[in-house]
């Protein structure tokens, strides 16, 4: 990751990274993005304009590794994604999951974090980011009794999901990690293949 993050070091222009920049209003702002596909191409320009370096780093083979968190020449934040999963919510979660990394632990990172999204958070960190990525897409006052969440409709989804101004499909994606219900909803789960979009980018 951190090869590959050089690469781009010196390939690009990276402005300074102040931390001040990636706050709440930020990953809510990114959130909104995801209601258009297309969006998820203009993200590496987005977080290198915040000094922010973004790559797409499949894992290595036995690694269950959804996503890293690392820090390059110690003051340059990186975001790998491995899109280990392919789904669009997943995509969305773990990128705004790792910049949650970044607004709340940046100074106390003293080694990569390396994410594998299919265990139960076990410490502060990864329970905080867990938690700043979900309310980043879904209002926290909305979200608990949301109609989703009762009536299971697809089309309860999108009506939420255009109140909370996010893809469908990631309002899908909590509900089945809340739920433990990863049967719900999987057509508009997998309805986009985004390894496929950044292959024939």
């Amino acid at each position: 990751v951190l090869n590959s993050a050089k690469h781009v070091y010196f390939e690009s222009e990276v402005p300074n990274f102040d931390q001040q920049n990636v706050n709440k209003d930020f990953l809510r702002e990114l959130a909104g993005l995801s209601t258009n596909v297309e969006n998820i191409f203009r993200i590496r320009n987005i977080l290198l304009s915040k000094g922010i370096i973004f790559i797409i780093e499949p894992a290595l083979s036995g690694l269950r590794a959804d996503g890293v968190t690392a820090k390059l020449f110690n003051s340059i934040p990186v975001i790998a994604l491995s899109l280990r999963y392919a789904r669009l919510d997943n995509f969305w979660f773990t990128l705004l999951h790792e910049l949650a990394h970044i607004y709340l632990h940046f100074v106390e990172m003293d080694a990569i974090i390396v994410e594998d999204l299919d265990v139960e958070a076990e410490n502060r960190i990864e329970r905080e980011a867990n938690l700043t990525a979900k309310y980043s897409f879904v209002s926290q006052t909305t979200w608990a009794n949301c109609r989703p969440r009762y009536e299971r409709s697809v089309n309860s989804v999108e009506t939420y999901a255009r109140e909370e101004g996010i893809h469908p499909s990631i309002v899908a994606g909590l509900l089945c990690r809340e739920l433990n219900d990863y049967k719900l909803f999987s057509n508009l789960r997998n309805e986009i293949d985004v390894r496929e979009l950044f292959n024939n980018q």
